[in-house]
């Protein structure tokens, strides 16, 4: 998996993960290898085997190794009031995972190449990243980038790319 390379010098095998937004839990990194796998989500879709729901009281009485928050802040209100909510979810060696779409019109607006008004077809994301934008939210949270780089990833619909963010609370 494209994700646990991206992650692996930064935690080789994590032994407890939140997939925060992770709906059945199937896209999780590293799952099956790890001991303690939860997922928060709203959906009530049934887990994936080993997965177990977690409320909110649930999560602050467990240390993570890493927490994941995968194809989740393009699709909500306020991004930054989430992150913000995770971040208190995190430990100071807690690693959190932020994956969020790099729509091809952004890489277009990126190079020059295209304009917000070129946007034709909408669908369900109310936000749209570039890398800047994505530095300035994770920094505003209270995070530090550890690493970040554009993937391509295939969530079931075929290939995407993808930013990847690897972040660790700001060391204060």
């Amino acid at each position: 998996m494209q994700v646990e390379a991206f992650l692996a010098a930064l935690l080789p095998e994590p032994d407890s993960v939140l997939d925060w937004g992770g709906d059945t839990g199937v896209n999780t990194p590293f799952r099956g290898r790890m001991s303690t796998h939860h997922v928060f989500d709203i959906s009530d879709r049934p887990l994936v085997d080993g997965a177990n729901r977690v409320d909110c009281e649930g999560i602050r009485s467990v240390h993570y190794d890493l927490v994941v928050l995968s194809q989740v802040l393009e699709h909500v209100p306020e991004p930054l009031a989430l992150l913000e909510t995770v971040v208190a979810a995190l430990d100071d060696e807690s690693l959190l995972y932020i994956e969020v779409p790099y729509e091809g019109l952004v890489q277009k607006i990126a190079t020059g190449n295209a304009q917000w008004r070129d946007k034709r077809h909408w669908h369900e994301h109310i936000n749209f990243y570039s890398e800047g934008a994505l530095r300035s939210l994770i920094g505003r949270a209270g995070l530090e980038v550890c690493q970040l780089d554009t993937l391509e990833v295939d969530v079931g619909t075929g290939p995407l790319q993808v930013f990847s963010i690897a972040c660790r609370k700001r060391v204060k």
